[in-house]
């Protein structure tokens, strides 16, 4: 049995013993749960039936400020070639290119994907090769 499945048998329970008592404060109490909780249970329940007891997968959110595909992709490449400079020196090589970009930014970038030590670009590079 899948682990959701299992929370929302709880759940039911849950719903089941509030049923028989009568009391929802008094179940709530010997669940250690708040009443709010409850209430949020039962409205989830009584709305989408057994699929609303079952946790809600939630998707990673995309933020705003997150670089941009096409300049991590140079990022990247630029940091195959030079593996061992730092992210200040990378941007100051990218900068004479032409290509504005912070060194944070590059340390995002470069903490995203596992490279922020030097040996770890070293690796990488080897791997890409």
């Amino acid at each position: 049995m899948v682990y959701e499945e299992q929370l929302g048998k709880a759940k039911l329970g849950i719903l089941a013993l509030v049923a028989e008592l009568g009391d929802v404060t008094r179940a709530c109490k010997l669940l250690g749960m708040s009443r709010s909780q409850f209430y949020a249970m039962k409205r989830a329940y009584e709305t989408s039936g057994k699929e609303g007891l079952t946790p809600k997968i939630r998707r990673k959110p995309e933020m705003p400020n997150r670089t941009p595909a096409p300049l991590e992709n140079q990022i990247l490449s630029k940091t195959l070639e030079y593996q061992t400079i730092s992210y200040f020196s990378l941007a100051a090589k990218l900068k004479s290119e032409g290509i504005s970009v912070t060194p944070s930014r590059i340390r995002y970038v470069w903490h995203r994907h596992g490279l922020s030590t030097r040996r770890a670009r070293i690796r990488w590079a080897r791997s890409q090769a």
